[in-house]
C-alpha cells in the first residue's frame, strides 16, 4: 500500500481501548483529520520525534529524530 506521498505503507493490527477509538472518531468529526487512521499516524509520528529526540539528548547524539526515519 502507498500513502498519498508514495511511500510505502504496511498494515498493523493494534488492539486499543474503547475510548481511544472514540476520541480519534471525535477527531475525525471535527474536521481535524481526514480519517482516524490518518490521526493515528501523525500520533505515532509526534511520539517517534519526541522519543527520538529524548534519547539523542540523553545519549549526546547530536542528530535529531529526521536521522531516524524519514516523515
Amino acid at each position: 500500500m502507498r500513502h498519498k506521498t508514495g511511500e510505502k505503507m504496511r498494515l498493523i493490527t493494534v488492539h486499543l481501548p474503547i475510548a481511544y477509538i472514540s476520541a480519534l472518531r471525535q477527531l475525525v468529526e471535527a474536521g481535524l483529520y481526514p480519517n482516524v487512521s490518518e490521526a493515528i499516524r501523525v500520533a505515532i509520528r509526534d511520539f517517534i520525534h519526541k522519543e527520538m529526540y529524548r534519547v539523542s539528548q540523553s545519549s549526546g547524539m547530536q542528530s535529531n529524530s529526521r536521522t531516524f526515519f524519514i516523515s
